[in-house]
């Protein structure tokens, strides 16, 4: 017996699995069949290392020339909310437990995906178009399903309030409200043209959808500049989120992750990218900094914002334990 084995990234884990592709027994077509085997195998293994790259792999090409080029418009970003203060040792972890989504209601989470326009399985790890004229792409479940785990001991709180930088189809909303408790609010800016759509996405009794429609009280779509909205919350109200949740990805030269983290609770949680493109990790944050776990490589469209230039001169680390010194140093 000949057997072929092949390396699946996973997405949500960081870890590489190996997976049986095919078993040829010794008969006079064996060859035959290993050769196809290696050829649906080749095939399965460049999809993977294609899609791996997370859904905007692509999005911020646009400064890179590989063949997903000007594919994914950069979007300007949009807003967040809430503060801290000070905390003792850091809590670490590179490696993540695994993520099953247990905890979570997967079916049914998956057909909202879907009626979104994304794609309909944490297994699919396929990027969709948004339908706003700005464009933009719908986050794989692979990306979601690990930040929502994360984030749901906080969403599950009464009365939490959230925040969605980059709301785009009002995906992420939903399904943050979806696992909430009771009296959750969720607050999001992203480009003028998103609202409509997102808006009319949450509220929709068109189709029957686990969910759906969202009480029109339990949520709230802007559009214009996310950091200024955020930097004027922050002086008018201080820290005020629960949980902050980013879907584009923070330039790790700029002020953004300082000013998005400031308008977190020091009892709340984040998850946020932060990066440039080709080099651009997702983030759970949580204990005001005293908890930092990579949870993947990514690579989003990148938030811009007139009011945070390019100005550090040492950028925030992509490393987890200094990341979370960081933090602690620099906004709670």
């Amino acid at each position: 017996k000949l057997v072929l084995t092949l390396p699946v990234h996973s997405m949500s884990r960081r870890t590489t699995h190996w997976r049986s592709a095919s078993r040829a027994s010794t008969t006079p077509c064996s060859g035959l069949l290993v050769v196809g085997a290696l050829t649906a195998s080749a095939w399965f293994v460049f999809q993977s290392e294609l899609e791996v790259v997370s859904f905007a792999s692509r999005a911020q090409a646009s400064s890179k020339s590989d063949a997903f080029a000007g594919l994914w418009p950069r979007v300007p970003l949009q807003d967040a909310s809430c503060a801290a203060q000070d905390s003792p040792a850091a809590v670490t972890r590179r490696a993540l437990p695994s993520t099953d989504g247990s905890s979570l209601p997967l079916l049914e989470l998956y057909q909202l995906h879907q009626y979104f326009g994304g794609d309909s399985s944490i297994l699919d790890n396929r990027p969709m178009l948004q339908q706003a004229a700005s464009g933009g792409t719908i986050s794989a479940l692979s990306v979601q399903i690990p930040a929502l785990e994360r984030l749901a001991p906080f969403l599950r709180r009464a009365g939490s309030r959230v925040f969605d930088l980059g709301f785009g189809s009002g995906v992420m909303a939903a399904m943050m409200l979806a696992v909430a408790g009771e009296g959750a609010q969720v607050c999001g800016v992203d480009l003028d043209d998103k609202v409509s759509v997102a808006t009319q996405n949450l509220l929709s009794t068109e189709v029957r959808t686990p969910f759906l429609p969202l009480p029109a009280a339990s949520f709230s779509f802007m559009g214009g500049d996310a950091f200024e909205f955020l930097a004027r919350w922050r002086r008018e109200r201080g820290p005020q989120f629960d949980v902050v949740y980013s879907g584009c990805s923070m330039d790790p030269q700029t002020e953004q992750l300082r000013v998005f983290l400031g308008n977190v609770r020091r009892e709340g949680a984040a998850v946020f990218n932060l990066g440039i493109p080709g080099d651009q990790v997702m983030f759970f944050v949580a204990e005001a900094g005293r908890v930092c776990e990579e949870l993947m490589r990514v690579n989003f469209m990148m938030c811009e914002s007139p009011l945070t230039p390019p100005i550090l001169e040492r950028p925030v680390p992509l490393e987890p334990d200094q990341l979370c010194e960081w933090i602690r140093a620099n906004v709670f």
